[in-house]
């Protein structure tokens, strides 16, 4: 989770050193990073919440067993 952390404070700062560097007007600056910045968390919260899902058992886990019987006659 920190590695997962730190990727995406990088990734954040790459997005402001790129506009930094970008020759635009500041308003458009402020929206593509803001854009920038939304896309970044929903992917970040996305993937967060599927480790949460897939890697985390319920606080009672239990199992189902299912049997069926034929008879031939």
């Amino acid at each position: 989770m920190a590695t997962l952390d730190e990727l995406k404070v990088r990734r954040l700062r790459q997005i402001e050193l790129q506009l930094e560097g970008s020759g635009q007007a500041e308003a458009i600056k402020r929206t593509r990073a803001e854009r920038s910045r939304h896309e970044v968390e929903g992917m970040f919260d996305e993937y967060l919440e599927w480790i949460q899902e897939t890697m985390t058992t319920e606080p009672r886990s239990w199992i189902k067993v299912v049997c069926a019987m034929t008879r031939e006659n």
